[in-house]
């Protein structure tokens, strides 16, 4: 077989290769063998080194174990002393304990036969804190019957001191000894007996309460009618309770936490709750009797809605000025007698929430002296919830709770008649009427500083608002201006009821009057609405510098509704203007811009000089919609007379647009419509403070199309991208305006790339 050749030689070839590598490789090596040989060199002279090293590490070594075995010794003795230590502490404590048990001994009783009895409960004390039991199992037998007889004589003295202290306290408070009462107050929590001392306490002060609040109410039903304070006669008694009780806390809080300790003062409010909750209940009783307010509060919940539906009555048609429906039901309350009612009752909650806000804070700063909220959290926050839970189950919680929920039915039966009777009268200070009310019933539900009836009152506004008032404006700017009918249909409604004698021409002024002054009332209420919110932030802020983090989201929330509510009038402003441009200015604008068909815009140069100085289109078609706005301009604010110029701008810019599609031009007549458009933008601008050049865009960029000399110079004008102008014009349109021209060529325009 004859061997393969090319095989052969790529295997020579590998061959060589590798023996290149392996030649380069060794030269490496051969080339550091000096190197190699120092550094063997140098290990070998480290060699005496490392055993020098070896052997002072076996002798380090060998200290640090002699060292750890002395250490350890050393540490066992040491644990030994600690011991022998804490036994002689124990010994000397003990002896000490002896030395104070005879002390205490010998002294309570002479303390005791000397009636000093806070040195005796001083003894008692330091007994209570002896460990007595370890005393005994200590001693020996002949030294434990001395220490067991000091033992029971203590024990006997501690009952008889008790007992003692127990008497002259109930004398004390008998006799109505005050200082001889807190004398043996006092002495209490050095017998361990500190829940009975803040009982006995709190139930003579309980009797204090209990006696203030009746006199008190006796007082307050002896007082004459005509009194200047008997219309806040009963917020004065409740006031003068709270302040009573308020004083009393002041007075004692100090002698509860210094004798009786921090965290105390719990027990201490507790029990005077319950006297308190009693009073107010009373007060409260009371109160509704002498002010008939359960009879008013029926009679305002079993009051059928007549105002609604006469409200709902009077909007169904449009009522001449001469003309005011009147409320059916007369057996209904006036509002008006229910202002000093829902007064007082205002005052009597802004009291109870004064003096549940006094109680909390007591709480919280007492829990958080007796508390670390740092390294206790958890007891501090189950402190803190014990406390609001203490708070809101009171009987006085309960009691204004209930007491609130009916000012709040209240409060929105004064609000809501009192806005319906504005609103069915009619009068001319209708808007400023309805805020007036809206504002007078907010605020005085936040005198009264419950966040819960704030919330709710803010609601019930919110709904009057929306749903009646704004509805109410609503239904008359859809009857439309002067009807609700189109322009067409009106015209002939109306003059068919001046034939037959049942309109009047003047009535018609009227109804275009009326609707009118609803149109500006619209807009008065958006910027009133803006107002209220700012006035009741600002009283929120006053009444509630420390509000909480909760019920500051409540109040927000509800605050944010009327901003919403503002909103929705805003929406009607722009529905009431539509309504007016469409019935009023749109027909009639509708009529000039028709006129433009009719004239010439293929204009010689004789044709183009005269319309220079007779224009046969703009000048009249200015004179005649300033003549149309004239009477608006005197009727409407300036911002709603502003708001209709605009709209009417984008009227008269749509059917003018629309007229020019059905009309032909020369490159003169384009000149000349562009002259009628700067004319018409500058009276426009100087009738309306608001901008309406940019309404004027689309007209303006088709007079620069239908101005041009020659077709060809669009494209010096249209580039999208150039940043020169920003077409409001599409291919399409552009192509539609330039076909405007009778000496264009549709070929040519159809040509054109755009």
């Amino acid at each position: 077989m004859i061997p393969d050749t090319e095989a052969l030689e790529k295997e020579l070839f590998e061959l060589n290769a590798r023996e290149r590598t392996l030649s380069d490789e060794l030269e490496v090596l051969l080339s550091n063998h000096e190197s190699f040989e120092r550094q063997m060199l140098s290990i070998k002279n480290l060699a005496p080194t490392l055993q020098i090293i070896t052997q002072d590490a076996h002798n380090l070594s060998n200290t640090i174990t002699f060292t750890a075995a002395l250490a350890d010794n050393i540490s066992g003795k040491v644990r030994e002393l600690d011991v022998t230590k804490s036994r002689v502490v124990a010994c000397l404590q003990r002896a000490n304990d002896i030395i104070d048990l005879k002390k205490c001994t010998d002294g309570v009783k002479s303390a005791l036969e000397d009636e000093e009895y806070e040195q005796a409960a001083a003894h008692i004390h330091r007994y209570l804190n002896i460990d007595a039991v370890s005393l005994q199992l200590s001693s020996d037998p002949a030294e434990g019957s001395s220490l067991h007889q000091a033992l029971l004589s203590l024990e006997e003295a501690e009952k008889k001191l008790k007992e003692i202290v127990n008497v002259k306290f109930d004398q004390a408070v008998e006799t109505g000894n005050l200082p001889e009462a807190m004398r043996f107050f006092k002495i209490f929590p050095l017998l361990n007996l500190h829940e009975i001392g803040l009982e006995k306490f709190c139930k003579h002060l309980c009797l204090q309460i209990n006696d203030y609040g009746e006199k008190s109410l006796a007082k307050t039903l002896k007082t004459p009618i005509n009194d200047k304070r008997y219309p806040v006669l009963y917020s004065d008694m409740l006031t003068s309770l709270f302040e009573y009780i308020a004083n009393i806390v002041e007075a004692y809080q100090p002698l509860v936490e210094t004798y009786y300790g921090h965290g105390k003062l719990y027990n201490f409010l507790t029990m005077l709750q319950s006297a308190c909750d009693t009073q107010a209940q009373k007060s409260m009783q009371t109160f509704k009797s002498q002010r008939q307010f359960d009879q008013v509060f029926r009679r305002i919940q079993s009051a059928a809605s007549s105002s609604s539906t006469a409200l709902k009555n009077a909007a169904g048609t449009i009522p001449l000025p001469t003309t005011q429906p009147t409320l059916v039901n007369t057996d209904k309350l006036d509002p008006r007698e229910l202002d000093d009612l829902l007064a007082e009752i205002t005052l009597i909650n802004a009291s109870c929430e004064l003096y549940l806000r006094f109680i909390r804070r007591r709480l919280i700063a007492d829990c958080e002296a007796a508390i670390d909220k740092i390294s206790n959290s958890t007891l501090y926050t189950s402190q803190l919830k014990q406390i609001e839970r203490f708070i809101t189950s009171s009987g006085l919680s309960r009691t204004l709770h209930e007491f609130v929920n009916q000012y709040i039915t209240i409060e929105d039966y004064f609000m809501r008649e009192s806005i319906y009777k504005a609103i069915i009268i009619d009068s001319a200070n209708m808007v400023d009427d309805v805020f007036f009310i809206l504002r007078k019933c907010l605020k005085r539900s936040i005198s009264s500083s419950n966040v819960e009836g704030i919330c709710a009152m803010l609601n019930h506004a919110v709904s009057i608002i929306d749903s009646v008032y704004r509805e109410q404006s609503y239904t008359r700017l859809k009857s439309g201006y002067p009807s609700g009918f189109d322009l067409s249909q009106a015209y002939t409604v109306i003059h068919a009821s001046i034939q037959s004698g049942k309109l009047q021409g003047s009535d018609i002024e009227k109804l275009k009057q009326h609707f009118l002054t609803a149109y500006n009332n619209v807009e008065i209420s958006y910027d009133n609405l803006h107002t209220l919110k700012r006035l009741l932030d600002d009283e929120i802020s006053k009444t509630f510098p420390n509000i909480t983090e909760q019920n500051k989201t409540k109040l927000d929330t509800c605050l944010s509704e009327i901003n919403s509510t503002a909103n929705r009038f805003k929406d009607l402003i722009d529905f009431g203007c539509q309504q007016l441009s469409t019935s009023a200015i749109k027909p009639r604008i509708k009529t000039l811009i028709d006129v433009y068909m009719g004239i010439n815009h293929k204009l010689s140069e004789d044709e183009f000089s005269q319309f220079e100085a007779n224009d046969p289109f703009i000048q009249n078609f200015i004179i005649q919609i300033d003549t149309l706005f004239l009477p608006f301009k005197s009727t409407l604010s300036p911002s709603n007379y502003a708001r209709l110029m605009s709209a009417s701008t984008n009227e008269i810019v749509i059917l003018w647009e629309k007229v020019l599609n059905k009309c032909s031009f020369n490159r003169l007549g384009g000149l000349q419509f562009d002259k009628e458009v700067r004319a018409l933008i500058t009276y426009l601008t100087s009738a309306t403070t608001w901008s309406i050049r940019d309404k004027f865009q689309r007209l303006s960029q088709i007079a620069t199309l239908l101005s041009l000399e020659k077709l060809k110079e669009i494209h010096d004008y249209w580039d999208p991208n150039s940043g020169k102008m920003t077409w409001r014009l599409t291919p399409s349109e552009v192509r539609q305006i330039l076909n405007l021209r009778s000496d264009f060529r549709s070929e040519d325009v159809r040509g054109l790339k755009l």
